[in-house]
């Protein structure tokens, strides 16, 4: 009899650590799908954001960098993104990320635009890993906020 209520008790303790497995495993594949203010140093980010996005240089960093991505869901192109605050002036961003993205067949498309408080430059790629690039600068501040939108190929 001891035999058997032993037996049950292991038995019961892997069942439910196959459970608590298969728990950790499904909230895994959903973080690494869709995430959103992942931090840089953080597992999710390091398993679950696009070699692209990880490359993305941090120019003169005075908020923390957050990253979002999204995969392809139905219709819809799977993108990422990258926020962070920066000590630069919007023109030496713009020219930076430009200078970095046109090594990677990317090229301006439109000029730089003025959207609210914020200056757009949107980039059209010619590439692998994605399509175009929105590169967001707040117009005003010491720490000015950089947003940049990666659209992915599917």
């Amino acid at each position: 009899m001891k035999r058997a209520s032993r037996t049950i008790k292991i038995m019961a303790a892997i069942g439910g650590g196959f459970l608590l497995c298969g728990a950790a495993a499904l909230f895994m594949a959903g973080a690494l799908f869709e995430s959103s203010g992942v931090d840089r140093g953080s597992l999710v980010y390091r398993l679950g954001a696009p070699g692209h996005l990880r490359s993305v240089e941090i120019l003169d960093e005075c908020e923390k960098p957050k990253y979002r991505w999204k995969g392809r869901d139905g219709e819809s192109h799977p993108y990422s993104s990258v926020t962070y605050g920066s000590l630069k002036s919007a023109a030496d961003l713009f020219r930076s990320y430009q200078s970095t993205f046109d090594k990677q067949s990317c090229e301006m498309k439109d000029g730089i635009q003025s959207t609210g408080n914020k200056k757009h430059l949107m980039l059209v790629c010619a590439q692998q890993d994605f399509v175009s690039i929105d590169i967001f600068i707040a117009d005003a501040g010491t720490c000015k906020e950089v947003t940049l939108d990666f659209l992915e190929n599917d």
